[in-house]
C-alpha cells in the first residue's frame, strides 16, 4: 500500500508511504498508536465489522438490528480519520454485485451489495478518509463493479480508491527462455479493464 499522497511536491520529491493492513480491529485508537510509533504512515482497517453484514427486506436482520452498523467516527479525532486511516470495503460485495436474477432483472443479492456498498461509501465521505481500499477485483468484464466505482471517483473526487493486485499475477506461458505472460483473466488484467471502463480517473490506483 504505498499510494497514499497527503500533498503533492515535485515528483523528484517523491517519497514513499507504507501502510499497515489489518482485518481484526477490536480497539483503533491504540492500534493506530501502534502502527505509528512501528514507522507506518496510515493503517488499513475495515469499515464495517464482518458480523455486521447487512441485508434488505423488511423481515432481515439489518432492519433488525438496534446497533449501529460500525465503530464511532467519535472514537477519534478528525485528523487521525483523515490523516491516518483508509478503509477496506467488504469482500461479501463480490460476486453478489455482479449477480442477475432468473430473468435477468437485478437479484436480491445484487440489490443488498450494491446497497451496503453505497453505505460504506457514504461513510468513508462522512469521516473524511484519505482513500478506501477494494479487494481483488471479480473475474470477467464486471461491468457493475465498474459502474460503481466510476461513481464513486466522480461524485467523490475528495479521496483516493486503491484496487488490491496480488504481485504475483503471471503464467508460465513464456517458457524457460522467455518472460512469463500476464494471466488473460488475473488480477492485473482486471484491474486495466476496470481503469478503461472508468476513463483512466487519477483517482484510481493499484495497492
Amino acid at each position: 500500500l504505498d499510494h497514499l499522497s497527503m500533498a503533492s511536491p515535485p515528483a523528484k520529491q517523491r517519497t514513499l508511504v507504507l501502510g499497515s493492513d489489518v482485518n481484526c480491529v477490536p480497539n483503533l485508537p491504540p492500534l493506530l498508536t501502534e502502527v505509528i510509533t512501528d514507522g507506518f504512515d496510515f493503517v488499513a482497517v475495515p469499515l464495517v465489522h464482518p458480523r455486521n453484514r447487512r441485508d434488505s427486506g423488511a423481515s432481515g436482520i439489518s432492519k433488525a438490528r438496534s446497533s449501529a452498523f460500525t465503530r464511532s467516527d467519535l472514537l477519534m479525532p478528525s485528523s487521525s480519520w483523515t490523516r491516518s486511516v483508509v478503509g477496506k470495503l467488504s469482500t461479501w460485495f463480490w460476486p453478489a454485485i455482479e449477480s442477475v436474477g432468473e430473468n435477468g432483472e437485478m437479484s436480491q443479492a445484487r440489490r443488498n451489495a450494491e446497497d451496503a456498498f453505497k453505505q460504506e461509501l457514504a461513510w468513508a465521505s462522512h469521516l473524511s478518509l484519505p482513500a478506501i481500499l477494494l479487494p481483488m477485483l471479480p473475474a470477467g468484464r464486471a461491468p457493475n463493479t465498474a459502474r460503481l466505482v466510476n461513481q464513486c471517483v466522480q461524485q467523490t473526487p475528495y479521496y483516493q480508491v486503491w484496487v488490491t493486485v496480488p504481485f504475483d499475477d503471471t503464467a508460465d506461458a513464456g517458457g524457460a527462455d522467455g518472460p512469463p505472460d500476464v494471466t488473460p483473466d488475473g488480477p492485473w488484467a482486471r484491474w486495466d479493464r476496470l481503469r478503461t471502463l472508468c476513463d483512466h480517473s487519477p483517482a484510481l490506483f493499484v495497492a
